[in-house]
């Protein structure tokens, strides 16, 4: 399921003709990945460790990686506003 959205993302993107958004919201993703697997490891690992039910920890690590995608996209939706911008005061 996470790929169809990333799917409907780049498509998104592609149509738009701006792919920054989508860059930088998969280097969060990326980012705060590799940091959930450095630290804490494995999903399974972590419930394993910590005594929790199967679906909680992922449903947990799911929302922090969603809400670090968004962030990293609003980051590069306000760069690509301002590449914008400076563009058309160029062809003004």
């Amino acid at each position: 399921l996470p790929w169809v959205g990333l799917a409907v993302l780049l498509l998104h993107a592609l149509t738009r003709r701006t792919i920054t958004p989508f860059l930088y919201g998969l280097t969060a993703l990326g980012a705060v990945g590799f940091l959930v697997l450095t630290l804490g490891g494995l999903p399974d690992d972590l419930a394993s460790r910590n005594r929790l039910p199967s679906g909680t920890v992922p449903a947990a690590i799911t929302l922090i990686c969603v809400a670090a995608f968004a962030f990293g996209h609003r980051q590069g939706q306000e760069k690509a506003a301002v590449e914008a911008k400076k563009w058309l005061e160029l062809d003004g």
